[in-house]
């Protein structure tokens, strides 16, 4: 059995961002959203994981790249 505990519908904000550094290639898609208290949940294309990130995150190179890895690095 099934239960469907949490279902909503919203117009979200999609941003894509395609990141080249002198060795790696980096493609995020960051969704701007009404849930997860204000953070935006940031997925990286290449390794497809996601974390929640606020501005202050975003803002720390070195806490981006510890929080999504590419799978080449």
């Amino acid at each position: 059995m099934v239960d469907i505990l949490f279902e909503e519908s919203e117009s979200q904000s999609v941003h894509y961002y395609c990141i080249a550094t002198e060795h790696h290639r980096y493609d995020f898609a960051i969704i701007f959203t009404n849930n997860f208290f204000g953070k935006a949940m940031v997925v990286s294309i290449q390794s497809g994981t996601m974390v929640l990130m606020c501005n202050e995150d975003t803002e720390n190179e070195l806490l981006l790249g510890r929080k999504i890895r590419n799978p080449s690095n």
